[in-house]
């Protein structure tokens, strides 16, 4: 999770710099800045849909192991 969270910060921290010294129009850095918004989201999604995907991997995993264990408790 702090892997995680470094990365999104550096991303941020990124993207606030380039726009602070960009030398761009104001109309141009608006058109920008809503280009890389809508960047940004769909790879905040993909890594969510990503990390979602593996916790839906785990909880089954689990699930699979407490039955064995219960099926195991259950025969002694």
């Amino acid at each position: 999770m702090g892997k995680s969270l470094a990365i999104i910060s550096a991303v941020v921290i990124g993207f606030v710099g380039g726009i602070l010294f960009a030398p761009k129009s104001g109309k141009a850095m608006r058109q920008d800045i809503m280009r890389r918004k809508d960047e940004f989201q769909d790879k905040a999604q993909r890594g969510l849909d990503t990390v979602l995907d593996g916790v839906d991997v785990v909880k089954d995993e689990a699930i699979s192991r407490a039955k064995e264990v219960k099926d195991i408790a259950k025969e002694k």
